[in-house]
């Protein structure tokens, strides 16, 4: 995991996607939109009435998605080489 992200600590920088051949499969939002994008999960998740299992799946499912999505392809092998 050395040298997977760069500046731990902090929202990240650059944009970043999932990538199959030439084709995108998927494109995380915008780097300048992550922290408004976290501060609004965050929002809801102070005040969310649903199940804790569906609650946490959903925290957890944009958080990867918004901050973290190049640690989980390197992780599961989404892309290029498990």
């Amino acid at each position: 995991m050395a040298g997977l992200i760069d500046d731990p600590g902090r929202y990240r920088n650059g944009n970043i996607g999932v990538i199959n051949g030439e084709a995108l499969v998927h494109m995380a939002p915008p780097a300048n939109r992550v922290k408004k994008l976290m501060g609004d999960l965050l929002s809801w998740l102070a005040v969310s009435d649903q199940h804790p299992l569906i609650t946490s799946s959903e925290f957890i499912m944009n958080l990867s998605l918004f901050t973290h999505l190049l640690m989980a392809i390197a992780v599961w092998g989404v892309c290029g080489k498990p």
